[in-house]
């Protein structure tokens, strides 16, 4: 990071308090309650990309980058692993962008699809994570003579409570018989909390 060393190692040593003060905190907690695990993977991803983006890693004197957190995903890996035995499920539904969105999850671990309604037909999309908050979504659907299909990325964010929000971009090709079409678009839907959750 380039500019004032003073302001380098200010902004990383608030970075670093951050990391001590409030991360292991809710590590220490979700080892004791599994509710905060995703709470605490959430601030992890969070700060490691703040890391990134300014590019607080440092060096040793070897040139070797020294991180904020030790073993980063080692720690993500142990966290999701507590959320996983957890098995926390959510309801989801609403509208977004003129859009009606209904579905349940069973876990945030492993893929859930939550089903559409729009004027003129249905669509499907279906959410394939890479981490318990964030991953790839693909839509598949239509109306009519329309055929609907796109991919895109989402992210979800957990509250203290419990509940939280789901949100995803997602860019679509809409196909008619004289019609093809390419649109972006961004959904934000609530997640309620459901821990009586039925799945099979």
């Amino acid at each position: 990071m380039e500019g004032d060393p003073e302001i380098w190692d200010k902004v990383k040593s608030n970075l670093v308090q951050y990391y001590d003060q409030v991360i292991q905190k809710e590590m220490a907690a979700a080892e004791l309650d599994c509710q905060y695990a995703l709470r605490a993977i959430q601030d992890l991803l969070g700060l490691e990309r703040q890391n990134q983006l300014l590019g607080l890693s440092g060096q040793d004197a070897d040139g070797n980058n020294i991180p904020i957190v030790n073993d980063l995903w080692g720690k993500i890996d142990k966290l999701g692993k507590i959320w996983r035995e957890c098995k926390k499920g959510y309801l989801v539904s609403g509208e977004s962008n003129r859009v009606s969105f209904s579905g349940q999850i069973c876990g945030l671990d492993k893929p859930f699809s939550i089903e559409a309604t729009f004027p003129g037909g249905t669509a499907r999309t279906t959410f394939t994570p890479s981490t318990v908050v964030e991953g790839v979504t693909s839509t598949s659907g239509g109306g009519g003579e329309c055929v609907q299909n796109g991919a895109g990325e989402y992210t979800v964010t957990i509250n203290e409570d419990g509940n939280g929000s789901i949100q995803w971009t997602t860019t679509d090709t809409l196909t008619c018989p004289n019609i093809n079409q390419n649109r972006t678009v961004t959904f934000e839907l609530p997640l309620q909390l459901a821990p009586d959750l039925s799945c099979k």
